[in-house]
């Protein structure tokens, strides 16, 4: 059964054979998180953020396919990768819908590694540094992005 979540990097092909994520590299799951620091005994609401935002690299979980030497080629030589769009994705009565999609740039692959148990299938956690970010959700016309280059909001 194909996964309903998938990414895609330009000109770094994966193992899909799904209608709605052909060549994509299908997941199992991802992570990510944002973190904004905030001072808890400031005077007022307005003057609690005492810094910039922090971007974790987003996290990757995928079983070994065939784009897993070229992710690590990328890890060992920090080649940047010019973009990569993550899509979350629905299935009810045979319809596949989009639900949401993340759309980073100037991706570096951080860092790569890999388990397996008894059974011999290899699991990796890839985790993926961007420049910036696009938030999409839906079919519906609702985005946000951020810059982290310029520290500021791009959609």
């Amino acid at each position: 059964m194909a996964s309903n979540i998938s990414i895609k990097f330009d000109g770094l092909p994966g193992s899909s054979t799904a209608t709605a994520s052909k060549e994509e590299i299908e997941l199992l799951s991802y992570n990510h998180g944002i973190t904004l620091p905030i001072a808890s005994n400031a005077a007022s609401n307005d003057t609690r953020s005492v810094g910039n935002v922090s971007h974790q690299d987003m996290k990757i979980v995928k079983m070994a396919d065939k784009a897993t030497p070229q992710l690590c080629a990328a890890c060992c030589s920090g080649k940047v990768l010019t973009k990569a769009t993550l899509t979350v994705r629905t299935t009810k009565d045979n319809a596949t819908t989009k639900v949401f999609t993340y759309e980073l740039e100037k991706v570096i692959v951080s860092s790569v590694s890999y388990s397996a148990g008894t059974s011999g299938e290899i699991t990796e956690t890839v985790s993926l540094n961007y420049t910036a970010i696009t938030w999409n959700q839906g079919a519906v016309n609702n985005s946000a992005g951020w810059s982290l280059e310029k520290n500021e909001k791009t959609k």
